[in-house]
């Protein structure tokens, strides 16, 4: 791999993971936060309307176009076509401006009827749940202005840019909680002011893009094969995010629809853990799209490949042990962190994170896998995926409740992963063999040690942060050590320090 693309893959996770773990610290405060301020019962009301919201299943609404945004001008950039790279950035602009405006309109005048009569709330918090709702659709249409921003920035490879904007977004986004959200009565008059930060976002990632790409008004033109384009594989993105919808947001709409409001405030909570984890996966991921768009627009097949075997492995090292960490700990995590009566729920916490004892090993390929124009060819398989947790939920969640919702979601994860690591070695011409001894033995034996390191979790009590930070110091030690020391060989530790020193 040259060192151009090492230094930019390691410049830009280092930025782009500072934004995240940031945001990682604030959310851990933000949530007991405004549980204690709001109550269980009307935090609860306020997760299942984020869930309708632009920050939560609406984001799929975008048709796959920041997929396909970030793929094309990558690709443009990569090969010095430097007007086609803004051609297809203004027609995004233009497509994302009209989403947002039809969906923000659409989603106000349909408030009442949604929400009063479709979502599983109590009369008594019905009228302030309509108000809320109200707000959130008002936020939509800078939600998708910012995602256009988003998608230049990431293509142009400016993390930088957009990790102080979403650093800044995340701290006054808490002095907001902090200085307006009194009690429940209040919840209303933070998302309006919430949406006043959205706005402020969305402008300052403008000012920024106009700039990288140097857009003057005349630019501004509409061209019909940009957009055919840019639709035509977006389309396959759009097909992923609504079967990556259903699969992700299923449980929360079950349980909205189907359990009391109190059990979502209980899965925001046992959920939180398992999703930093996916944020931290999101800082290295992440910054790979443009990188692997630029390679295949280069047409540099062979660093691809060396891009892919190394990033797997790396990937391997970084996640794994603070998934097995988090395995272990997440009982007492719960318990200290938003008390006692969330200690019922930590099975439920578990179950999810031992997926990502098997995504990990897929997840930077997937993340190769848009960014090379392969994700069509797994589309299948996400289907399948999605319908074998959408049955299972239904058959589980009335036993069951929460743990059955979130057994279906790991089952049904663990019935994709041949298949799909099938078509990743087929596609990218990989050795069944090497695969095998290189990844898949050293993983799974770094696994059955972790799991029993975990186990000795059982002879130990904490009762304390002080004994928390304590043990998980101790568990850090001993995971990095065994994963290191496992899963990399002397040629692999050579690769990455001097993709490091690069």
């Amino acid at each position: 791999m040259k060192s151009s693309y090492s230094k930019r893959i390691t410049n830009n996770t280092l930025i782009n993971g500072s934004a995240i773990v940031l945001s990682m610290v604030i959310g851990f405060i933000i949530l007991p936060l405004m549980i204690n301020r709001v109550g269980i019962d009307y935090y609860g009301v306020y997760a299942i309307l984020l869930i309708f919201s632009a920050q939560g299943m609406l984001s799929f609404f975008d048709l796959g176009l920041e997929g396909s945004l970030i793929k094309f001008i990558s690709e443009s950039l990569g090969a010095d076509l430097y007007e086609d790279a803004k051609e297809f950035l203004i027609n995004g602009i233009f497509i994302y401006t009209a989403i947002g405006v039809v969906l923000s309109v659409s989603f106000y005048l349909l408030s009442n009827m949604f929400v009063g009569e479709i979502l599983n709330i109590e009369v008594d918090k019905k009228e302030l749940a309509i108000n809320i709702f109200e707000a959130y659709s008002i936020q939509i249409l800078f939600q998708f202005i910012s995602l256009t921003m988003i998608a230049a920035l990431k293509a142009r490879e400016n993390f930088k840019a957009n990790a102080i904007i979403d650093s800044g977004f995340v701290v006054f986004n808490f002095i907001l909680i902090y200085t307006v959200l009194k009690n429940e009565t209040y919840l209303v008059d933070f998302i309006i002011w919430q949406n006043i930060l959205f706005l402020i976002k969305a402008i300052a990632e403008s000012v920024i893009v106009i700039k990288n790409y140097k857009l003057k008004f005349y630019d501004l033109t509409y061209s019909s094969l940009k957009v055919i384009e840019l639709v035509s594989y977006a389309k396959y993105l759009f097909i992923s995010k609504i079967v990556g919808f259903v699969y992700n947001y299923i449980d929360k709409i079950l349980i909205t629809l189907l359990l009391p409001v109190s059990y979502m405030t209980s899965y925001a909570a046992l959920s939180k853990v398992p999703i930093i984890i996916k944020r931290i996966q999101s800082i290295f991921n992440s910054t790979i799209i443009p990188v692997s768009a630029s390679l295949k627009g280069a047409g540099k097949e062979k660093e691809l490949n060396t891009l892919l075997l190394i990033g797997t492995k790396f990937n391997i090292v970084i996640l794994l042990p603070i998934i097995l960490i988090s395995i272990t700990l997440v009982e007492s995590f719960l318990v200290l962190w938003v008390g006692e009566e969330f200690r019922e729920f930590h099975l439920a916490a578990q179950i999810l994170l031992a997926q990502f004892l098997f995504s990990t090993f897929f997840s930077f390929a997937s993340t190769i896998v848009v960014g090379t124009t392969q994700l069509k060819k797994f589309i299948p398989i996400s289907i399948l995926g999605m319908m074998v947790n959408l049955i299972l939920s239904l058959l589980l969640i009335s036993k069951y409740e929460l743990n059955g919702i979130v057994l279906a979601t790991s089952v049904s994860f663990l019935c994709m992963l041949i298949p799909y690591g099938y078509k990743l070695i087929k596609i990218f011409n990989l050795k069944p063999g090497s695969v095998f001894k290189n990844i898949l033995v050293p993983y799974g034996k770094t696994i059955v040690i972790g799991l029993f390191i975990s186990y000795l979790n059982i002879y130990i009590d904490i009762d304390s942060w002080g004994d928390f930070i304590l043990t998980g110091a101790l568990y850090t030690l001993l995971s990095y050590t065994i994963v290191y020391s496992v899963i990399f060989t002397k040629k692999d530790r050579e690769l990455v320090k001097n993709l490091v020193k690069r």
